[in-house]
């Protein structure tokens, strides 16, 4: 099995008191998918994101509540609290990623060496676009639900939210 591009950074209890910090109290777990491939059986790779606005927090809940381990918790109930802090510390159960990228620009140069044939193969299957060689197309990178998604930009040309996933499959 190929080993999925891991961008995002491993979460730790000490990131808490800065989510308390933020006011960033709710918080949404999800299943993994590209850490998968990175661990055992026996351990789930999960995904926290961190919100500071309930009704955005739920929106990304609804969005992955078929995942059996999405959970919508808050920083502002003690139990719920616990929990979070539980999964965090248990590291032979759970290994939590935070859906934040630790360094944007050390991403995007490592996605502009190690994938550019997939984006362009990409760019030609889902777009009319003729990018000549002297021509440059810009990509942003941002996460949205967990997800690492790709927003291009060539000449007066525009392609939001393509999930990198689908680049990595083209």
């Amino acid at each position: 099995m190929k080993t999925a591009f891991q961008p995002f950074v491993e979460f730790e209890e000490r990131f808490m008191v800065g989510l308390a910090k933020t006011k960033a109290f709710f918080v949404v777990f999800q299943t993994y998918k590209r850490g998968l491939s990175l661990f055992t059986q026996q351990v789930m790779p999960l995904m926290l994101t961190a919100y500071d606005d309930r009704g955005l927090a739920e929106i990304h809940f609804k969005n992955v509540r078929h995942d059996v381990n999405s959970r919508l918790l808050s920083m502002k109930e003690e139990m719920e609290c616990k929990e979070i802090l539980r999964m965090v510390q248990n590291n032979e159960q759970y290994k939590i990623f935070w859906s934040k990228v630790d360094n944007g620009e050390r991403l995007a140069a490592m996605i502009r060496q190690h994938y550019p044939e997939k984006i362009i193969k990409f760019i030609e299957k889902k777009t009319n676009w003729r990018i000549g060689k002297s021509d440059e197309l810009h990509a942003s990178y941002h996460v949205i639900f967990g997800e690492l998604q790709v927003s291009f930009r060539w000449k007066t040309q525009r392609m939001e939210g393509v999930k990198f996933e689908e680049i990595e499959n083209s």
